[in-house]
């Protein structure tokens, strides 16, 4: 998984496809079954599953039903849907897709 701190030179990895514009993004976590999670730098910082994408020269790409889902508006709605997500684990033993 690319991160952070895997940049040396500053420059953020990019979403492409499905999207008109590329927006630049910074990899920060992983679901350990393949899916990335991403967050927008600069502006809105909208969160990003990346699964099963393209990644070549530093953007990924994927399709509109498949590759790059926007799950969350923000950070905070993110933590919040996790949040959420590991008290039903925690109720019932139910997974939920974040």
């Amino acid at each position: 998984m690319r991160g952070v701190l895997d940049h040396d030179d500053g420059i953020p990895d990019r979403i492409g496809e499905p999207f008109g514009e590329d927006v630049d993004v910074v990899i920060f976590g992983a679901d350990g079954g393949g899916a990335l999670y991403a967050i927008a730098v600069g502006g809105i910082s909208t969160v990003y599953r990346l699964r099963e994408c393209g990644y070549e020269q530093g953007i990924y790409s994927g399709s509109a039903d498949f590759g790059v889902t926007v799950v969350a508006e923000d950070l905070d709605d993110f933590l919040d849907a996790l949040l959420a997500a590991v008290a039903t684990f925690a109720a019932n033993g139910s997974i939920t897709d974040l």
